[in-house]
C-alpha cells in the first residue's frame, strides 16, 4: 500500500485496490510488522515528479498502488496472484514487484495471464537469501538484481542464472516516512522500481 506523502503528491493514479480489505483505498496502515512505508518508498522511486526531492524513473506514468501484503517476505502468494489479475483486467501496461518468497501456482498462473495479455513484469531478485526467490524466479518474469554505485553487485542481492538485468539498488532515494520525508533506502525492491 501507499500512503499520503509529498513525493507522491501530484501523481497521477489509476484504478486503486486493497487485496487484502476487498476495497479501493490502498492506504498503507503503517502498522509495526512487515514494512510500513514500504509501498510509498518503492513507489517514490518509480513515480515521484521531478517538482520533488525524488525524481521518479517514470515520473509521468500513471500509478496503480494495490495493497497485497502486510510484509514483503512471503510465504503464501495469492493475495499477490490477485493484485496481479486486478492490474491485467484494469489494464496495467507494466507490475513492478517489491516482495518475493516461495513457489505458488498461483502467482505462476497470475504471471502467464500477464504476460500473455502484453504487461510488462518485473520483480524484485531478493534481499540476503543468496538464491533468487519467486516471482523473480519464474522464467516468465523479468528478475531485477541490484548493483552498488560502483556498478558491481549489491553485498545483499540475491543472485543467479535466474537474473536478468541489474540496477541500482544501494543508497537509492526514496520517500520515507517520518522525518526527514526523503532518505536513502537499499535493497532489490529498490532497483526494480527503478528498472
Amino acid at each position: 500500500g501507499v500512503t499520503e506523502h509529498p513525493e507522491l503528491r501530484d501523481v497521477v493514479q489509476q484504478s486503486p485496490r486493497d487485496v487484502l480489505d476487498q476495497d479501493h483505498d490502498p492506504t498503507d496502515p503503517l502498522e509495526d510488522i512487515g514494512n510500513p512505508g514500504h509501498g510509498t518508498a518503492t513507489g517514490s522511486v518509480v513515480v515521484s515528479p521531478e517538482s520533488g526531492h525524488v525524481s521518479g524513473a517514470a515520473p509521468r506514468a500513471v500509478h496503480m498502488p494495490i495493497r497485497a501484503i502486510r510484509s514483503v517476505v512471503r510465504i503464501t502468494q495469492v493475495s499477490v496472484a490477485e493484485a496481479m489479475d486486478w492490474a491485467v483486467d484494469k489494464g496495467a501496461h507494466v507490475i513492478s514487484i517489491s516482495l518475493g518468497g516461495i513457489f505458488s501456482f498461483s502467482l505462476h498462473r497470475a504471471l502467464r495471464r500477464a504476460v500473455e495479455a502484453n504487461v510488462i513484469v518485473l520483480a524484485a531478485a531478493g534481499n540476503c537469501v543468496r538464491l533468487v526467490v519467486w516471482p523473480a524466479r519464474y522464467d516468465d518474469c523479468i528478475a531485477v538484481a541490484a548493483v552498488n554505485n560502483a556498478d558491481q553487485p549489491w553485498k545483499g542481492s540475491c543472485r543467479g542464472a535466474a537474473v536478468d538485468v541489474s540496477a541500482p539498488g544501494e543508497n537509492v532515494f526514496r520517500a520515507r516516512i517520518g522525518d526527514p520525508a526523503v532518505g536513502q533506502g537499499q535493497g532489490t525492491s529498490f532497483a526494480v522500481a527503478l528498472t
